[in-house]
């Protein structure tokens, strides 16, 4: 071959090269647009909405919920795409929870059985789990819990205020 046709061969096999660099860079640069476009599909919402006052949270639990008398962090519902869970945190970090959804809605699992007791006509049942004391119950239409530190020497005073 002369010197001339090998150049000239060269010459074509980095413009191949380059050109298949050029197509699998805009493919590779599609992929990412097509991610970036499919992670923005994908995103899934919020499901807790902080809500101004128990009035509010009537709105999508049918019911105004028994408040303790003690400073309220916020108040929050938590849609399930079922029925939403209304739930009070307060500043000592007890939380009370209800909901038309029957079972345990105390959203803590693993919970050592204390005891049973009885308000009110009302079935409660007691549980610990690590430094956290709860109590669930039912009423007729709404499932219940409250919970609170195992430090929190009114649990059942601000329990029984809650099931009257």
């Amino acid at each position: 071959m002369e010197k001339k046709q090998i150049f000239i061969v060269f010459i074509i096999a980095v413009i191949v090269i380059i050109l298949v660099g050029v197509i699998m860079n805009k493919e590779n640069n599609n992929n990412e647009s097509n991610n970036e476009i499919n992670n923005e599909l994908l995103q899934i919402p919020n499901p807790i909405s902080e809500v101004n006052s128990v009035e509010e949270m009537e709105q999508y639990l049918g019911f105004i919920p028994k408040v303790l008398n003690k400073e309220i962090s916020v108040y929050q519902v938590i849609d399930n795409d079922e029925k939403p869970i209304g739930e009070i945190i307060y500043k000592d970090e007890s939380r009370y929870r209800m909901s038309r959804l029957s079972g345990d809605i105390s959203g803590i699992y693993g919970g050592e059985k204390e005891k049973n007791i009885n308000t009110n006509n009302i079935d409660v049942t007691i549980y610990t789990m690590e430094d956290t004391r709860y109590a669930i119950w039912k009423d007729a239409e709404y499932s219940y819990s409250y919970s609170s530190l195992i430090s929190n020497e009114n649990f059942e005073t601000e329990l029984n205020e809650l099931i009257q």
